[in-house]
């Protein structure tokens, strides 16, 4: 029974919280007073995929395939983080050309306003980088290209050529940390490195994850997915390929065609190699 009291009254109180909350509010009498609108759902990104996949996967493999999809993105959002990190620890031990050397590579049209507002922009970006900011450097590199896009047909791209502009953004090797590590910049000191370490890993066992859930989802999308006879397929093929290649590409493409069909695509990728070696011989 006192269960059921404290229930009642921590109902009742969260009764009266809402009902102090506009969007909860009984309707008013004054036409006037209006009522908030209510939150708005966040949009489920897996809806626009579905418009694209076959109208015959069922709805079970359909929930399994959102499920899958939906959590793939959660960790590539995870993965960006992560990387981010990486990359802003990494930057502030990356060499930096000074402006002044960059310059000699700039268009020589460039405008008296022109070079002092990339060198303030330049200076910005190195001072940034420097301090592990580099994830922020993003809208000054695009305020830099607004400046050199006219020059940009006329004369080679400056800071592409000589410094590579923005390197590729918050992508990680794919390689183990101890071989990536030989590459790093010696100065790194070893709290940084070892923050580096950490998040490499991280990501690597995310990555692996993400790779997984890919692995899950495209075994039932294929299943779905609509696979031309070989009598079609075999329409484009070189007339080069004689009659024992055409029967062995027969099996091949029966043999992955079935795979796919049983929700094994992940497991036909030798039989593509095999496959394509047979198609495309030099």
């Amino acid at each position: 029974m006192k269960k059921k009291i404290i229930t009642a009254s921590i109902v009742l109180s969260l009764s009266a919280s809402m009902l102090a909350i506009p969007a909860f509010s009984a309707p008013s009498s004054n036409p006037s007073v209006s009522v908030e609108p209510a939150g708005t759902l966040p949009v489920n990104p897996f809806d626009e995929v579905k418009q694209n996949l076959p109208k015959s996967v069922s709805s079970s493999d359909l929930a399994k395939m959102e499920a899958l999809y939906n959590r793939s993105q959660k960790l590539q959002d995870e993965i960006y983080s992560l990387d981010i990190q990486y990359n802003d620890l990494l930057g502030k031990y990356k060499d930096i050309p000074s402006f002044q050397e960059v310059k000699k590579r700039l268009p020589g049209s460039l405008s008296h306003d022109e070079l002092k507002k990339l060198e303030e922009l330049y200076n910005q970006i190195s001072k940034l980088r420097k301090e592990g900011k580099t994830s922020q450097t993003d809208p000054l590199w695009e305020q830099c290209y607004k400046i050199l896009h006219p020059y940009a047909s006329k004369e080679p791209a400056p800071f592409q050529d000589y410094y590579g502009l923005r390197e590729p953004a918050y992508t990680l090797p794919v390689n183990l940390f101890d071989e990536e590590k030989q590459n790093l910049p010696k100065s790194i000191n070893s709290s940084d490195l070892s923050k580096m370490e950490a998040l490499f890993k991280q990501a690597r066992k995310l990555q692996d994850e993400s790779y997984s859930l890919d692995i899950q989802y495209y075994d039932l999308l294929g299943k779905y997915e609509e696979i031309p006879s070989f009598q079609e397929e075999k329409n484009g093929f070189p007339s080069s390929l004689s009659k024992d290649e055409l029967k062995k590409l027969e099996e091949l493409y029966n043999q992955i065609a079935k795979l796919k069909k049983e929700g094994k695509t992940s497991q036909t990728d030798l039989l593509w190699e095999q496959y394509y070696e047979i198609l495309y011989k030099e």
